[in-house]
């Protein structure tokens, strides 16, 4: 149920974005914000997150299709702090609400600072390989 755009990175410069209302979520508070895609290509009208408080992290994302409908919830679950500065979710769960169908992503632990040399990466090297 995710798509590619789901896993796009999504820059402050991606959306516009509005402040909605805080609400309680897990043991605290969220900030609910609206982000509307700043780039024609979404297949998303506008999605609505719960972002948590104090650590920033996004718990629940719900996407609309292009007429306005709620289509899917994702919900990021599972966090671990990493060197004590990097939240990363062990779990994502997608509802798609049209479909009724869901998919779970679940991996970790992360290693990070590994060493991995960044040309080790590149197309023509992996290519190689």
């Amino acid at each position: 149920e995710f798509s590619y755009e789901d896993f796009a990175q999504a820059g402050i410069d991606k959306f516009t974005y509005k402040w909605l209302k805080e609400e309680p979520c897990g043991d605290g508070l969220c900030d609910v914000m609206e982000r509307i895609p700043a780039y024609e290509k979404s297949g998303y009208s506008k999605q609505i997150v719960w972002m948590d408080r104090p650590a920033r992290r996004i718990l629940r994302v719900d996407s609309y299709d292009l007429r306005g409908r709620l289509l899917k919830t994702a919900y990021s679950r599972n966090w671990k702090l990493y060197k004590e500065r990097f939240w990363r979710a062990q779990d994502l769960l997608v509802v798609n609400h049209v479909t009724a169908k869901t998919t779970r992503l679940a991996w970790g632990p992360f290693t990070l600072g590994s060493g991995v040399n960044p040309a080790d990466l590149d197309p023509a090297a992996l290519a190689q390989n």
